[in-house]
């Protein structure tokens, strides 16, 4: 229903009346009654009275209350101090006491100014376009720029992080509308305009906004790349991160960089690539660069709460960056809660799942389910039961490290004569014995002889591995010229083992990097134990030394009922630490003892030669034996054994298997750092009074927890005091360690007197140290370096 302008214009007076009765949001000023006496005549007559134009400059209530419905701001304006802009506006107009009374506006400009605490922060002009009234609430689209005051960057940047960070945040707005008015004026013999313009209509009121509230639901989705880059040492991880937007706001920030923190320290940065965030989840892009080590292993182990925090740098415009500044967003991205954190732990699972025989983990949540109720109306056809717990042991045949690998056909080999380098692209077929099915990509394997040296790579091309055979492309690169001749005379025995970098997916390098596959190896030979390990560091050459057991046991493959009748073996193996083939041994035969598929043996003494360019990762390879608690390496080889017939002549009684390939983890208990170290009895303390310098002959008892037998000779420790200070050095005479107690005697020169005075008055707590120069022995040298011993040293007789 349309209503007469008059009976509007009659209405006038009590109009006036209630609006000035009613409670305003903000002081209102002006003549109210005058304002509404120009609307009612200009709708009668459809002109608007020139004296009416300074009165609606005044807030005098015709705007009651202002809304957006949502906000829309873009940084990516060339001129900093102009944003894109773009919401709704919904303006409560005062209600008018006539039934059915509808404000006839058809379009609507506006000036608009943004106050926040006392400062006009910025400014926009609405152009005229369409509004629609309904209920008494006008409804404009703005689709503008903003534009952000002279001098007021600072206070426009502490606006926009306060919405980024508060959960809620309030403003004002202030401004003056420009609105076409309706008369629907009835025909007459004197025509009354259609309509006229209103210009000015003055405007104040508060605007309160959800906001960010510091996102605090910033997810983990998924992981991709995350390498070492060797230019920077610096570790570099791709994913994808999902951002709850809670506001009001839609944002697009352009690229948005925040620190990554670490118990409040920074640690590196995260880069979320082109960011434009609706209202709800916004999936993004994130780089993350990790410049702490520490954090890194944090990371990868146990986990942790990193947080992100804005700086100044955190987006290439200015104003954003001072605004993210100061909200030191923090969000526990990187979270124990996520996969990444379990990165570690989700390597041991997948390898253990590729490496191991079979596995089993837990498997537990809960379920979501439909029950049908078969029931009559008005009952539900149907319920839902949410949150049914469940947790479960389950166990998977696993890869059991690839036992069967067959060389199928050569598909071509190429020779650069420049280089030397030959590519040899091949068909392979690897059996996976599992109840899995993966898909790796491409895997590159580290290449050996039989002998264990590194010659090459071997890139698997789309290793996808369904239960059962699978026909593989590989293609193998190597520049050693012996491999060469030999494939192309006799053929050869290579060994693909997995690395820290097989493939470019972390998860996939983390479970195959243990992996060393044979040909020959028909996974006869299950796992291997090695109870304990002798060695001595001076027997061998300059890259060698001597290594026993006491007993090497393993677990044979049973089959059919079959026994094994081996009567004595010797071995040719490989140690593997870290990926990477360190050192050899060849083994003389051995008895051989079998109960129940379970084979024990000797290692009897043999030389252990550290493979061409491996000094220094076997050095570190014995600094874990010596400085850990326990250390997980690879033993791989191929196995020479005799076997009994029991057969009736003419044949014979025992034949010899060569080539029984085998690979298998061994875990061994560490020296652990030495934690129990005890002084027994001085033997004699000797005083050079011209010099000062004091000889101190002791013993010792050094507790070898490990299962290790360490021949390492005199070894130099530097003595420091309770305090740190270096006063001296200590000769532990013929370190021989076996496992238990060891009786050795420590021989300890210096020259601080206060050292001596000490110790012979009260006693004293010494620390011996490992250096470059505690051996002459490289290997002892790069296995004690990190050795750090305590001593407390009880009150010592005077030198006579």
């Amino acid at each position: 229903m349309k209503v007469n302008s008059y009976s509007f214009a009659a209405s006038v007076v009590a109009f006036s009346a209630t609006v000035l009765a009613l409670p305003a949001l903000y002081k209102r000023a002006g003549d109210a009654k005058k304002v509404f006496e120009c609307f009612a005549t200009a709708i009668g007559n459809g002109k608007w009275p020139t004296d009416c134009a300074a009165a609606v400059l005044e807030n005098v209530g015709i705007v009651q209350k202002i809304g957006f419905t949502g906000l829309n701001i873009s940084y990516s304006a060339v001129d900093p101090t102009t944003l894109g802009f773009a919401t709704s506006i919904a303006v409560d107009l005062i209600k008018v006491p006539i039934p059915n009374f509808v404000w006839p506006l058809t379009e609507c400009g506006q000036h608009v100014i943004l106050v926040d605490d006392n400062n006009t922060v910025a400014s926009f002009d609405n152009p005229t376009g369409p509004i629609s009234v309904k209920d008494g609430v006008a409804s404009v689209n703005v689709n503008t720029a903003i534009k952000i005051q002279l001098g007021q960057e600072d206070n426009f940047s502490a606006f926009m992080a306060k919405i980024i960070t508060q959960a809620n945040h309030t403003f004002t707005i202030r401004g003056y509308l420009n609105a076409t008015v309706k008369t629907n004026a009835p025909p007459g013999p004197f025509p009354i305009p259609a309509s006229f313009q209103v210009t000015n209509v003055g405007y104040e009121a508060p605007i309160s906004l959800k906001g960010c509230a510091n996102f605090p639901n910033i997810g983990f989705l998924q992981q991709g790349n995350f390498t070492l880059d060797p230019a920077t040492g610096f570790y570099i991880l791709k994913f994808t991160a999902n951002i709850n937007n809670p506001a009001q706001l839609v944002l697009a920030l352009g690229d948005v960089t925040y620190q990554l923190t670490l118990n409040n320290e920074i640690v590196g940065t995260v880069l979320f690539d082109d960011v434009n965030l609706i209202m709800g989840d916004n999936p993004l892009s994130a780089i993350a660069t990790i410049t702490s080590k520490a954090a890194y292993d944090t990371l990868i182990s146990v986990g942790a709460s990193f947080g992100l925090q804005g700086f100044n740098g955190s987006s290439t415009h200015p104003i954003l960056s001072k605004a993210l500044e100061s909200a030191a967003i923090v969000s526990s991205l990187l979270s124990s809660r996520s996969i990444l954190v379990r990165m570690k732990g989700f390597d041991a699972f997948m390898a253990a799942l590729i490496f191991k025989p079979e596995h089993t983990f837990v498997l537990r949540g809960s379920f979501d389910v439909i029950i049908a109720t078969n029931a009559p109306p008005p009952v539900p056809e149907s319920v839902r039961i949410t949150n049914i717990g469940f947790g479960s042991n389950i166990t998977l045949k696993g890869c059991n490290n690839f036992p069967k690998v067959d060389y199928l056909e050569q598909v071509s080999l190429t020779l650069d004569s420049a280089t030397g380098v030959f590519t040899l692209t091949s068909l392979i077929n690897v059996e996976n014995l599992s109840q899995l099915d993966l898909t790796l990509g491409d895997v590159t394997f580290q290449t050996a002889d039989k002998n264990g040296l590194v010659v090459g790579d071997t890139v698997v091309k789309g290793m996808r591995l369904k239960i059962g055979s699978n026909k593989l492309t590989a293609i193998s690169t190597s520049s050693n010229k012996e491999l060469y001749d030999t494939l192309t005379t006799v053929g050869a025995t290579i060994t693909l083992s997995g690395t820290d970098h097989s493939s470019p997916n972390p998860f996939v390098a983390g479970g195959v990097k243990n992996v060393n596959a044979q040909v020959e190896d028909v996974g006869i030979i299950q796992m291997i134990r090695v109870a304990d390990l002798k060695i001595n560091f001076f027997e061998g050459g300059s890259n060698s030394l001597s290594l026993s057991s006491t007993k090497l046991s393993g677990d044979l493959l049973s089959f059919l009922g079959y026994t094994y009748r081996t009567s004595e073996a010797a071995q040719h193996a490989t140690i593997v630490d870290n990926g990477t083939a360190i050192a050899t041994f060849d083994t003389p035969p051995s008895a051989v003892e079998i109960v129940n598929n379970t084979f024990s043996s000797v290692v009897q003494s043999s030389i252990l030669t550290v493979l061409p360019g491996q000094n220094e990762t076997f050095g570190a390879f014995m600094a874990a034996l010596v400085s850990k608690s326990e250390h997980t390496f690879i033993l791989r080889g191929t196995f020479d054994a005799i076997v009994k017939t029991n057969a009736p002549a003419p044949v014979p009684a025992s034949v010899r298997i060569t080539g029984i390939g085998f690979g298998s983890n061994i875990t061994l208990k560490g020296c652990n750092n030495f934690p129990k170290v005890d002084y027994l009895e001085q033997v004699s303390l000797t005083l050079d009074s011209a010099t000062g310098v004091f000889t101190l002959t002791s013993l010792i008892n050094v507790e070898n927890l490990s299962q290790l037998d360490l021949t390492l000779g005199d070894v130099t420790f530097q003595t420091a005091d309770k305090n740190g200070l270096v006063v001296g050095d200590t000769v532990v005479k013929g370190m021989n360690l076996i496992m238990g107690s060891n009786k050795l005697t420590a021989v300890t020169t210096s020259s601080n007197k206060e050292l001596y005075d000490t110790l012979t008055t009260v006693g004293a707590t010494i620390t011996l140290s490992g250096t470059d120069t505690s051996s002459p022995n490289p290997f002892v040298t790069t296995g004690v370096k990190a050795v750090k011993i305590t001593v407390v040293v009880p009150k010592l007789k005077p030198a006579a």
